[in-house]
């Protein structure tokens, strides 16, 4: 609901926990969603990144990092997974 009429401009990039998201897109329409979140009192961070990952930005090379990854070899994993989450 807080993205309504941004759709084309901004989108939720990613969900790491339930009081922990990450929205990505155009810088001016990030900021104005992040206004809205910090006068509701939420904590915003902008974050250091050179793009809008997870966003409709990454489009246009979507066929590019498909052909490069169709190139690559691919093996079973060898490396146990350790973690605290219990699921």
């Amino acid at each position: 609901e807080h993205l309504t009429g941004l759709e084309t401009q901004v989108s939720i990039a990613a969900v790491n926990a339930p009081g922990s998201v990450v929205i990505s897109g155009d810088r001016d329409a990030v900021d104005t969603v992040a206004a809205k979140f910090r006068a509701m009192g939420r904590k915003t961070t902008p974050l250091n990144v050179s793009a809008a990952f997870h966003s409709p930005h990454i489009n246009p090379i979507l066929t590019e990092l498909h052909n490069t990854a169709q190139t690559l070899t691919y093996h079973q994993p060898h490396t146990p997974l350790i973690t605290t989450d219990p699921t």
